[in-house]
């Protein structure tokens, strides 16, 4: 199975790459795509994760989760469409400690 922040750098470059052809609405039509995805996915995952089960307790988010989720998801999209940044920090601290 290839990793979520490999196939959506791979959809990023073909995006990028329709767009800088001037193929405007392929890139257009792959974006609707993109958030049409994106609706279904976390409709999926809200109703697995949100709603409560018959006969149990509603889980209660305290502002420090709901930070902590906030930005796990902020890394998440950063790792996703600027991953070079970050992978190129990491290789010059490595490079740094060894």
């Amino acid at each position: 199975m290839v990793p979520f922040h490999t196939a959506a750098s791979y959809v990023q470059q073909k995006l990028l790459a329709a767009f800088e052809a001037g193929q405007i609405w392929l890139t257009v039509l792959g974006l609707v795509n993109a958030l049409i995805f994106a609706y279904i996915c976390f409709n999926v995952l809200g109703r697995l994760y949100a709603s409560p089960e018959a006969g149990t307790e509603q889980a209660i988010f305290s502002p420090e989760s709901v930070v902590l989720i906030f930005l796990a998801a902020v890394g998440c999209l950063i790792l996703t469409f600027w991953p070079t940044r970050l992978l190129d920090t990491v290789g010059v601290v490595a490079m740094a400690l060894l």
